[in-house]
């Protein structure tokens, strides 16, 4: 048995996973998609290109018209607020410069005597309240005079009426010179009121009204504005009636004393239909913020995106008894919506911001006027900013949606003659090859005699002719090929027969050689005896190998699987080469896998043969180290619906050393018959290379694979690999019944012996010249058989036990004839369940055993033939 030889390459796998196959094509659909991918597939592929390019062109010059465009409005709005709010600046400043005179005018008259002039006198009166106030207005206009009665009002304030009214034609004049003014108003500590225009103070203004606490005094007041400068007021409630306004206030002080407050009104309708009646471009709008955030003025272009309803005229149910600004809607800064852009106008006078308003983008831009404190923003809507590239934008997607749609329908009408041109050629090709497909086809029938065909395109035609002249050829190979079987055949059985011819003698010599060894002790004779007895054995085993080689390529083993016990099979193998493991100081490690099932369905002799072949050749190569045999079972998982089989397993057993290895480029050719690593291996280990041949055909007549993994130096591992093995119940081992009759036993018949041993029945008389053996195997057949043989009774296998116990109990009464026969008869049986291995083993210890045992007797006298 040697690892170095190799018969095929079926059962050999060192490949990872099988790939599934694949559907071969239809010449027309092949020609059609090579067609597909040279044409179409690259037309397509430069449309995709072309158009990705186009889109990301278009996309680019879009972001970069966009990203300048945006720069471009944004310093354009910037510098719009900035001159906008210059212009509501000189404007505001002209009130400023107003308000500063007619402070200091008020001051002057306050302090300058003054009396009541008759048409002023005629108009003034007490109310019950006690409230002095005008009754009606001058025919060419004048001053509303209105103290509230807070302080009583006695000769010394009608003297500071008397005085006020000298300011009455500096206030007309005013009021004519500076458009955006409403009115303008002096009022005093002491809760006078004198405005102009005129109108009816008594039933617009409270009772007993505290002037001072309105924001149009107070604010003006040493503690709020303690420069003494002119101040504009937040927007508030006008409780002289003209509704909602701003002032610009001064102080007016007689030394360090608060006389007065002099105030100039600007109506919110006045600013949003002057100051913010600009002309915005891109449907923009401005609006006017006061310090704290309140939206001053806001144009109805804005209402819409602010949510709000600007607030310009009030309906006076009743007087205003205190101050009343804007509703909290109205401050910006309050705003949570608009994320930071509130934050980014409080912190900075003048800037750049992105704002939504109602889900649709705006851009801000606004400006501080210095004069007050407001600042003016300006809102544009982004749309209208970048309406022209948007625009500009879609029609450049249009033109390359345009050309995309154009270049398709030049590619579905190029793949349309494509496909035809397509068919039509692999119609000229497919159907002279359909042609030789079927002089092959008629060929691989057996109709070898074939015409070749008219064929139009060259290399076809010269095919066709080929193949015809391969027929022809084939023909004459099938006929050659029939005698050469015939022949092979011949040889087979000749090689079958003439081993058996040959094991018959070989085993008369070995056993004979055996008795010579025992009855001599003389050294040189035993030298003699044991060469005769080793080329006797090992001329035994190549003859079994070529026999056993010869049946497999003949054809003549059938596999005859039936349950047994695959534990106890293991463990005879692992006892078989104990000996001489130990002998070498290797290392024998059985590994069974816990769940390996007690028995299996399989022809236990082949399956033996492989292991044995196996480990013999691990323990052959094998100089230190360690041999390990490993089984292991898989449940069965190829069934419809994908679960485990319980009465099937996969099987796989691995024989694995630390030997001298196989090189890897010789690792395909182990298998082939008679091969080995080379002839020094075959001198140093012995061999014929016959035994791995002879594993893989068993293991392909399994339906397994037997797989190799080993390199040079390194030591080896066999693996088999045996699926859909049918798991068997344990056998049942009865005990055979005997007939036992005590009459003559050299009758034939069955009975005791002499001394009282059991006889059994021998139907063949037994031979004198082969007593002296069988006499003489007593011993050396007890001491190496009792041992497995006890195994088998202790595993339940009693009849075999029992037939053996029965021919030593024979042969140590030395019954002659009738104890030979049986012995024969009765090893014979216990032989057939040996393995090789184990008979080879015998063989080699006590070749006379196995020579007496398969001895057959013939008519007249002992004709042995194996």
């Amino acid at each position: 048995m040697d690892r170095r030889s190799h018969s095929g390459p079926t059962s050999v796998d060192q490949s990872s996973d099988h790939q599934p196959a694949r559907v071969p094509l239809h010449l027309r659909s092949w020609i059609l998609r090579a067609f597909i991918r040279v044409s179409v597939i690259p037309s397509m592929v430069l449309l995709v290109a072309f158009f990705t390019i186009y889109l990301l062109a278009n996309h680019w010059s879009y972001q970069a018209s966009v990203g300048y465009m945006g720069e471009h409005v944004e310093e354009s709005l910037s510098e719009m607020a900035r001159l906008e709010a210059k212009g509501i600046n000189q404007a505001l400043s002209s009130i400023d410069h107003t308000a500063e005179l007619f402070r200091y005018q008020a001051a002057q008259a306050l302090a300058t005597e003054h009396s009541f002039q008759n048409e002023d006198s005629a108009r003034l009166a007490y109310s019950p309240d006690g409230a002095y106030f005008t009754t009606q207005d001058k025919p060419s206009g004048g001053v509303a005079i209105f103290y509230s009665g807070f302080v009583p009002v006695s000769a010394t304030e009608r003297d500071k009426v008397a005085r006020s009214l000298a300011l009455e034609p500096l206030m007309k004049n005013i009021i004519t010179a500076e458009p955006l003014s409403a009115s303008i108003y002096l009022n005093t500590h002491d809760s006078l009121n004198i405005i102009y225009p005129y109108f009816d103070v008594i039933d617009q203004y409270p009772a007993r009204m505290d002037i001072p606490a309105y924001n149009f005094y107070y604010e003006a007041d040493a503690t709020h504005n303690p420069e003494r400068s002119v101040r504009w007021t937040d927007v508030y409630l006008d409780p002289a009636g003209h509704g909602w306004m701003t002032s610009a206030i001064a102080p007016v002080y007689q030394g360090d004393f608060l006389e007065g407050v002099v105030g100039i009104d600007v109506t919110v309708s006045t600013i949003t239909q002057t100051v913010l009646n600009l002309d915005f471009p891109w449907n923009g709008y401005g609006l006017l913020l006061g310090k704290d955030g309140t939206i001053l003025a806001l144009p109805e272009a804005g209402e819409s995106d602010w949510n709000l309803d600007e607030i310009t005229d009030h309906h006076y149910q009743e007087a205003i008894m205190q101050d009343t600004f804007k509703p909290l809607d109205f401050n910006l800064y309050n705003r949570q919506d608009l994320q930071g852009f509130p934050a980014a106008v409080a912190q900075s006078d003048t800037g750049t911001a992105n704002l939504t308003l109602k889900n649709e983008s705006k851009v801000a831009s606004w400006a501080t006027i210095k004069q007050t404190g407001w600042k003016l923003v300006i809102i544009v809507p982004q749309a209208a900013v970048f309406a022209g590239v948007n625009q500009m934008q879609d029609s450049l997607s249009q033109i390359g949606f345009y050309s995309l749609a154009a270049f398709i329908v030049l590619n579905m009408l190029l793949f349309a003659a494509i496909i035809r041109y397509a068919k039509t050629t692999g119609d000229r090709i497919a159907n002279p090859l359909q042609a030789i497909n079927a002089i092959v086809r008629q060929i691989g029938e057996g109709q070898y005699d074939q015409t070749a065909p008219d064929i139009s395109v060259h290399e076809l035609q010269e095919t066709a002719e080929t193949i015809v002249q391969m027929g022809h050829q084939l023909d004459e190979a099938m006929s050659s090929n029939a005698i050469l079987q015939t022949a092979n055949n011949l040889k087979s059985e000749f090689i079958a027969n003439m081993s058996h011819e040959i094991r018959t003698p070989v085993h008369a010599i070995l056993g004979y050689t055996s008795l010579l060894r025992e009855t001599t002790s003389e050294s040189r004779q035993v030298k003699y005896i044991d060469t005769v007895q080793k080329a006797g054995t090992n001329l035994l085993t190549i003859i079994n190998g070529i026999l056993d080689l010869s049946k497999l390529e003949a054809g003549m083993i059938d596999l005859q699987p039936e349950p047994f016990d695959l534990r106890s099979m293991l463990l005879e193998i692992q006892e078989l080469y104990a000996y001489d493991c130990e002998r070498k100081g290797i290392q024998f490690t059985l590994s069974q896998d816990p769940d390996l099932p007690e028995s299996i369905v399989l022809d236990e002799l082949r399956l033996r043969q492989i292991l044995v072949n196996l480990v013999g050749n691990a323990t052959k190569f094998t100089e230190h180290g360690s041999i390990k045999l490993s089984a292991r079972a898989f449940p069965q998982t190829e069934r419809p619906a994908g679960s485990p089989d319980p009465d099937r397993t996969t099987l796989v057993l691995s024989v694995q050393d630390s030997g001298i290895g196989i090189p890897r480029n010789q690792i395909k050719r182990i298998f082939e018959p008679f091969r080995q690593k080379d002839g020094q291996s075959s001198r140093k280990y012995g061999g014929t290379g016959l035994g791995l041949a002879i594993v893989q055909r068993f293991v392909d007549l399994m339906n397994g694979k037997i797989q190799v993994d080993s390199s040079e130096g390194q030591g080896t591992i066999f693996t088999v690999t045996l699926p859909d093995v049918p798991v068997g119940k344990k056998p049942d081992m009865d005990v055979p019944q005997f007939d036992f009759d005590r009459s003559n036993p050299s009758s034939g018949a069955t009975g005791l012996s002499r001394n009282g041993n059991i006889a059994i029945k021998s139907p063949v008389p037994v031979q004198p010249a082969h007593l002296q053996p069988a006499r003489n195997l007593y011993e050396p057949l007890s001491a190496i058989l009792l041992g497995p043989w006890q195994r088998c009774k202790n595993s339940g296998r009693v009849h075999d036990y029992q037939t053996f116990l029965s021919a030593l109990q024979e042969l140590s009464g030395q019954q002659g004839d009738l104890a030979l026969q049986h012995y024969r008869e009765s090893l014979s049986q216990a032989i057939e369940s040996f393995d090789i291995g184990q008979m080879q083993q015998l063989a080699q210890k006590y070749p006379e055993l196995v020579a007496a045992a398969k001895a057959e007797p013939g008519p007249g006298g002992s004709n042995p033939h194996g």
